[in-house]
């Protein structure tokens, strides 16, 4: 799951977007040491049947597509190689708007990352 905020707001309160950001390290550790729990809360609030709640927890591909990425330099160059690779093989969306280096280098906002001021990694 991936989450964004607007750069004002991020400008405006990074101790908030910090303190989510660390809210849900905190709760994905605890879901994963507490999963029978977890998933009966799972399924009581979405509805679903207690063994899919469990399923989704239990499948790091079901639960995240991906761990997150603490470094921002590999953040900003996994997003450049991923539009190289589409353009490459003919992707016609990110040939007419692909983001410059400078636009990729800018969103990647390095304070929440390792080593950043507001970062949870530290």
């Amino acid at each position: 799951m991936t989450y964004f905020a607007r750069r004002d707001f991020a400008n405006k309160y990074p101790e908030v977007v910090k303190a989510f950001l660390a809210a849900r390290e905190r709760t994905r550790e605890w879901t994963f040491d507490h999963v029978d729990e977890a998933a009966e809360i799972v399924a009581r609030e979405t509805r679903v049947p207690v063994e899919v709640a469990k399923f989704q927890i239990t499948h790091a591909g079901e639960w995240e597509f991906m761990a997150g990425e603490p470094n921002a330099d590999r953040a900003r160059n996994a997003i450049k190689a991923f539009q190289a690779w589409y353009i490459a093989h003919g992707d016609d969306i990110l040939s007419e708007r692909k983001l410059s280096d400078e636009q990729v280098d800018a969103f990647i906002d390095g304070r929440f990352f390792a080593g950043g001021q507001y970062s949870i990694y530290n």
